[in-house]
């Protein structure tokens, strides 16, 4: 583990530069998880598409800004309640 320090621009954003994007294996432009913990830290993680209906982890894509797997994509489609 290493300890880098960043400052935030005037809106807040902070800079991963390509350094620390090569270690941990995320491209420019990618999703990232931030996570804010009950001691006000925060975790920055390199985002895993899961459905949004099961949490599954299985050939998630995007629809609508909404990550969903092909199981509940296939219930839905199906479903006539809808």
């Amino acid at each position: 583990m290493r300890k880098i320090i960043r400052n935030t621009t005037k809106t807040g954003a902070i800079t991963l530069t390509k350094d620390i994007r090569h270690d941990i294996g995320l491209a420019a432009g990618q999703a990232v998880d931030i996570t804010v913990n009950d001691d006000r830290s925060i975790t920055i993680r390199k985002h895993v598409a899961s459905c949004f209906c099961c949490g599954g982890f299985d050939k998630v894509k995007v629809f609508k800004n909404y990550e969903i797997c092909q199981t509940c994509r296939k219930e839905l489609m199906e479903d006539e309640t809808i």
